[in-house]
């Protein structure tokens, strides 16, 4: 548990470190790896590693500005409710490896994971399974062998303010989990689904990017009563019908824009004049899609998450991303009306 002595160079030792990008502006402790079981495990570690707070809702422990390159799960936290808060660390795994996570929660609530960067991990970015009440929030996660963030069987977790890019299969997975709020996040490029839903219920899916992944920018699956709404989806499944996919009961696609139909709007409402139809066995609809992804992006600034956990924080990746997003599809509207004159 220590913090580790063996310094990791981008050199022909790690071919793989090459791509990965550390913040420079961090000062990071070099760690091997952290693996923490239960409240008792967990106190004596904080007190051994000298991490501030007491696990207390006022003062939570803190995990901060770690840097950790290793093989498996890098830092995994089991069977605990203490207050605590992962921030400011850099994780990436080293190939090949055993399959493992970049974070791992198990039985765990009220953790705060902000900030990190979790890049090349040979399994899922972050895990959470039979947890309840966490936060994931403006952490970059990219480049990851399978999905970038995997809820199971969890409820009332907050995923907001992310980068999840280039992952090999989903960006973001929900498994028999309740209540999840997936907001303000930008899901794009990963080899799958965007955004996956399966035997999950009463989730929320609010103002995504949701752009460029390789099947379903959302798909939900035998999952009932979710909201997908006010979300841009750019180029998902390109050869496909629909960049969304419902066999579930009572989801709701509502005021989402969708690259491919944005005409017409002749009464000049900023909703185009017909529904936007959803693949699957649902036969669902977006009876609302938006003429604008101006106005899908910035008409709702801010939205408080069902437990209160929401934190307005500004995230300077997601912006970017929104202004490249607004400026990928004027050029795309522009090329649209010279094709047509």
């Amino acid at each position: 548990m220590n913090a580790s002595s063996r310094i990791y160079s981008k050199d022909a030792t790690y071919p793989h470190l090459k791509n990965v990008t550390p913040d420079l502006s961090i000062q990071y402790d070099k760690y091997d790896s952290i693996r923490i079981n239960g409240t008792f495990d967990f106190r004596t570690t904080a007190e051994a590693e000298n991490w501030r707070g007491d696990g207390s809702s006022q003062n939570p422990y803190m995990i901060d500005g770690l840097r950790i390159i290793n093989s498996g799960s890098l830092i995994s936290i089991f069977n605990t409710d203490l207050h605590f808060q992962i921030s400011h660390c850099f994780l990436s795994g080293i190939h090949p490896s055993s399959l493992g996570c970049g974070i791992h929660f198990s039985n765990v609530s009220n953790g705060y994971v902000s900030d990190n960067t979790i890049e090349n991990i040979d399994g899922i970015g972050i895990f959470i399974e039979k947890s309840f009440n966490n936060v994931i929030t403006e952490n970059s996660i990219q480049r990851n062998n399978k999905e970038g963030i995997y809820i199971g069987e969890s409820n009332y977790i907050d995923i907001f303010g992310n980068t999840i890019v280039e992952n090999g299969l989903v960006g973001i997975e929900t498994y028999r989990s309740n209540c999840v709020n997936i907001t303000l996040n930008q899901v794009r490029s990963n080899n799958f689904f965007g955004i996956r839903l399966r035997y999950s219920n009463n989730n929320l899916l609010f103002r995504i990017s949701i752009f460029n992944n390789s099947d379903y920018g959302v798909c939900v699956e035998n999952s009932n009563h979710n909201n997908v709404t006010w979300n841009v989806f750019v180029k998902n499944k390109l050869k496909g019908s629909s960049q969304a996919y419902d066999d579930g009961n009572g989801n709701s696609f509502t005021e989402n824009f969708w690259n491919e139909w944005i005409r017409p709007d002749d009464n000049k409402d900023g909703i185009v004049d017909s529904p936007y139809e959803i693949d699957g066995l649902s036969s669902n609809q977006d009876v609302l899609p938006q003429f604008s992804i101006l106005r899908t992006l910035y008409m709702i600034k801010s939205i408080k998450s069902i437990n209160g956990n929401f934190k307005n924080k500004p995230n300077t990746n997601t912006d970017f991303g929104v202004f490249f997003l607004v400026i990928v599809l004027i050029l795309l509207r522009i090329a649209v009306v010279k094709q047509k004159k």
